[in-house]
């Protein structure tokens, strides 16, 4: 293979490497790439689908002439025969090539030119490696699709456990409550109401921020187009307008590298620890830090709040829960506070050993 072919190839391998879960996305990417280098005048890709026999269009690039019924007849044939082809009109020339991962079909690549007829033998070579390349794309995108599926699978399981232990028992403490406030209004007991209401509000507070927190959850580091750092503000913003307390983020070093699953983690600690800050700190300002590097991610959640002797609450105040979390994914938690000292809550969680 010429060095330019071999140029192509390695192009393809680092669009291969860059690809999200989307094929189509890849494909087109692909496509491109291969136009951009060698200006066929066709090119398209064509996919196979479970349980429906015909090929679909996943990606073209097309400035010529040859129809669209004669790229997918060709397609067609060099799928049935699982061989590549070559057909020849006059200086007119198609090359189809199978994209194949052992004995399963996952494709066809189709190339054309209406004009040098004599490149059709030295394309044919490069289709086949470059099919050789999409056939691993195209599985490692489909790993990188079933992972996510599996990802969400488990937080949504996750959500619903949390939800009846956290939501649904401080619903119930907030209609217990309400029940009280309605007999204390009946009885004109106003003072006892007063008091009742306002012990009211710190609960009404954290429910609303659990239930905002479930409804946002997943959804954004999954599908959303936003950099993990704005995803943290927006969730420290959330925290910051339901709670009335000032709380400002810092981030430092390429966020954009951290996986998915370590972004999930951090994303839920965070959560925790500002649970923490409104439901017992009496805090006025909270701090948050995250920085990140090619080995770890840190993360430091700070308020100037009531403090609390560490030794004693053990356990308590979800650290059980965090700390499980970061171990679980090889890192490291720690909880720094004393009375009228605030509260700092760190984690290290490693890169490397988390695949994304």
């Amino acid at each position: 293979m010429a060095l330019h072919e071999q140029g192509t190839v390695f192009e393809v391998n680092l669009t291969i490497l860059s690809a999200s879960e989307d094929v189509d996305d890849l494909m087109r990417r692909v496509a491109r790439t291969i136009v951009d280098r060698h200006r066929y005048d066709h090119l398209a890709i064509y996919l196979t689908q479970s349980n429906y026999p015909e090929l679909r269009l996943a990606a073209g690039e097309s400035t010529g002439v040859i129809p669209h019924e004669a790229f997918i007849s060709m397609a067609r044939a060099a799928t049935s025969e699982s061989r590549s082809l070559i057909e020849r009109h006059g200086n007119r020339w198609r090359v189809s090539v199978p994209i194949e991962a052992g004995p399963d079909t996952l494709g066809v690549l189709v190339v054309g030119s209406d004009t040098l007829s004599a490149r059709a033998e030295r394309t044919r070579i490069l289709c086949r490696a470059l099919a050789t390349q999409l056939s691993l794309g195209i599985e490692n995108t489909n790993l990188r699709r079933q992972q996510l599926e599996l990802v969400a699978d488990q937080e949504r399981a996750r959500i619903a456990h949390e939800i009846h232990d956290g939501v649904a028992q401080s619903m119930y403490a907030l209609n217990l409550g309400l029940e009280n406030c309605v007999r204390l209004a009946q009885r004109e007991d106003f003072s006892r109401l007063s008091e009742s209401l306002s012990s009211l509000v710190p609960l009404s507070r954290q429910t609303l921020l659990e239930i905002r927190h479930y409804i946002y959850d997943l959804t954004p580091l999954l599908t959303s187009g936003d950099s993990f750092e704005d995803l943290l503000k927006k969730q420290v913003g959330e925290f910051e307008a339901i709670s009335e307390i000032p709380a400002h983020v810092e981030v430092r070093g390429e966020s954009r590298s951290i996986p998915l699953l370590v972004r999930a983690g951090i994303y839920r600690i965070l959560h925790e620890a500002l649970s923490n800050v409104l439901q017992h700190s009496q805090a006025s300002e909270v701090q948050v830090m995250l920085a990140a590097d090619s080995a770890n991610v840190r993360m430091s959640v700070k308020d100037n709040g009531v403090g609390f002797n560490v030794g004693e609450v053990g356990a308590g105040f979800g650290l059980g829960s965090m700390r499980r979390r970061a171990e679980e994914m090889g890192g490291i938690f720690s909880v720094t506070s004393a009375e009228d000292a605030g509260a700092d809550v760190r984690v290290r969680l490693p890169i490397g050993r988390v695949a994304s």
